[in-house]
């Protein structure tokens, strides 16, 4: 088919060059003659002129339509396309459907939009009606003036994100946006609930758990109506890695009851922590004192300081400490009054009339018991940056922001420990994990690009790829081997249709020795782990993408202008006519003895 388009495409040039050979050849012919046997030049000039004459009735012949086919307009029903009544026929328009929208009436249906345009040449104007084109068939709408009506999208969750992979002990954020609903739960692998919202005017969301064993792991957002109706659940996966030992410094200005919990926490997560607290008068307790030179810091995966031993620096010192941090270090600075280069941290620390007394957000009922906490009167100005951590009227307590290669935070709680007294060191763990992991330098193995969702049954594009590269899935030992694409280059990259939903393991470089399974910590660039999910998830959520991407393809179209049908000069029987008669009569001419010379005969 692309070859009998190119042959379309080309056949000016063809014509072109058959007229041009043909020429040639008969003033060649003519030249070889002896002057006196030549014909006369009116026969060559006719000659001349017949044969462009049928190139061009020919060239017509074949790039006119039948008037059947002189459709302006297309109009197009894709999935969820809404009922409606069978369209009254209209001169120049045509109506067809795509395989994935419904039976409607007479209204025929095409495998592909390449295929009802290339049966259809004259279509300049698209009426797509429905979720929209997928991926295929956006291409072939390239150049056309493009009408979108959408179809209303179902009650679910629109869209999600979450990181692929987190270490152990770390909190997994999700976030997304519903498209209605009353209220939006995290489940975790074992299907508890950690964490739930009440759907917002602006339908976004912002879940997290904590993770404990390394591993693989699904947890679930599951959105529920206002009659406490679960009407959509889609899967999270969420590679689990183990955690790197930490290498913590802490300076304290003051003695601080907040250190024997971090000592403990740091204990629990194999990371060793060295502190000094300064007493005053020169005097320091804790820990041996440590400087905080580059070498310290290059061996340093996060310093913490408070906002006395930060404003104590100096300002060269503290020009090292964010040195150290664009090359990779994490700085956190447990903030109690604003701190000294506030602009060279890139957030600011302010005063503001807020409350001292706060407690955090109830996640479920075992945390209606959490006590009152303190912070300072200070506003975390972070414009640039994430937020850690909230209070229950949403103030942000912890934020961090990139700066270089490394990170930096602000840790505004100042007695968080007395979660732990009253019970909850789980919780007070888990937000010193997170607010340390966020900041801490990066030493894991940089995982391997992968697309964010995989369907059963649907084609998905693999790069990077090593030429001994394949693929287990789950419940079958023999491995599929993957063929790059030698028109991918340098990306090398190879096509695979998943058959089967769950845990798939890529393979590249190594010996494949067993399946998938949930214990097993699979992130990096030679043994990648990946989930994929059932043929028919996440309905709301591609109609959703697909809706998005139609849009901003109808965006970036010519601007729709008033069509007209486009008819041929004169109809092809009427042009088929004239070629044959001109050709024939061309036929007939060259054969002839008219305009020929013929040789004196001897006297």
């Amino acid at each position: 088919m692309i070859a009998i388009e190119s042959m379309i495409e080309m056949l000016p040039w063809l014509l072109a060059l058959g007229v041009l050979l043909a020429s040639v050849r008969l003033l060649f012919g003519v030249r070889r003659l002896p002057v006196k046997e030549r014909p006369h030049g009116w026969r060559t000039a006719l000659l001349l002129l017949g044969q462009c004459a049928s190139a061009a009735l020919l060239f017509l012949l074949l790039r006119t339509t039948n008037p059947g086919d002189s459709f302006h307009t297309l109009h197009l029903l894709t999935a969820q396309a809404p009922e409606m009544a069978v369209p009254t026929p209209v001169a120049g328009e045509l109506w067809l459907r795509l395989p994935n929208a419904t039976l409607r009436g007479s209204i025929q249906g095409t495998p592909d939009l390449a295929t009802a345009l290339r049966q259809h040449p004259q279509v300049r104007t698209l009426h797509i009606i429905g979720n929209g084109l997928e991926a295929r068939d956006r291409d072939a709408a390239s150049g056309l003036q493009i009408q979108f009506d959408a179809a209303p999208l179902e009650v679910g969750i629109r869209d999600w994100w979450a990181p692929p992979s987190v270490q152990s002990g770390e909190a997994v954020q999700v976030r997304g946006v519903t498209n209605g609903g009353a209220r939006i739960e995290l489940l975790d692998p074992a299907g508890v609930r950690v964490d739930q919202q009440a759907v917002q005017a602006d339908a976004a969301f912002s879940l997290q758990s904590a993770t404990r064993s390394p591993g693989l792991a699904v947890y679930q957002l599951r959105l529920r109506d206002a009659g406490d109706k679960a009407i959509a659940t889609t899967p999270v996966p969420v590679k689990v890695l183990p955690a790197l030992p930490g290498r913590l410094l802490l300076r304290s200005g003051g003695p601080d009851p907040e250190l024997k919990f971090l000592r403990r926490w740091a204990a629990d997560n194999g990371a060793t922590l060295r502190a000094t607290i300064d007493l005053g008068a020169g005097v320091q307790a804790g820990d041996p004192p440590f400087a905080l030179d580059t070498r310290t810091l290059a061996d340093t995966d996060v310093l913490i300081l408070d906002d006395r031993s930060w404003n104590g620096l100096g300002r060269a010192s503290r020009a090292n400490v964010l040195d150290a941090v664009s090359h990779g270090l994490g700085l956190l600075l447990r903030a109690t009054a604003p701190l000294a280069d506030g602009g060279a941290l890139g957030m600011q620390v302010r005063a503001a009339s807020l409350p001292t007394s706060f407690k955090l957000p109830v996640v479920d009922a075992k945390d209606s018991t959490l006590p009152a906490l303190t912070r300072p009167q200070l506003r975390i100005d972070n414009p640039s940056g994430q937020t850690v951590l909230r209070d229950d009227r949403g103030n942000p307590l912890a934020a961090w922001r990139m700066h270089g290669r490394g990170r930096l935070g602000i840790w505004l709680p100042t007695d968080s420990y007395r979660l732990a007294l009253a019970g909850h060191a789980d919780l007070h763990a888990r937000l010193w994990a997170d607010a340390i992991n966020r900041v801490a330098r990066a030493r894991a193995p940089v995982p391997r690009d992968m697309p964010a969702r995989i369907y059963a049954g649907e084609r998905v594009v693999l790069c990077e790829l090593g030429n001994t590269a394949n693929i287990l899935q789950p419940g079958d030992a023999t491995p599929i081997r993957l063929a790059i694409d030698p028109r991918s280059g340098d990306k090398h990259c190879a096509a695979f249709w998943p058959q089967h939903e769950g845990w798939h393991r890529l393979i590249d470089g190594k010996r494949v020795d067993r399946e998938p399974d949930d214990g097993a910590p699979l992130n990096s660039k030679s043994d990648t782990a990946f989930l994929v999910r059932a043929h028919d998830a996440d309905q709301v959520l591609r109609a959703a993408h697909t809706q998005q991407a139609t849009a901003a393809l109808a965006d970036r179209a010519p601007p729709l202008a008033k069509a007209s049908v486009v008819k041929p000069a004169l109809p092809r029987g009427t042009l088929f006519l004239l070629w044959l008669a001109v050709t024939s009569a061309l036929w007939w001419f060259e054969r002839s003895r008219f305009g020929r010379v013929r040789a004196a005969t001897p006297g």
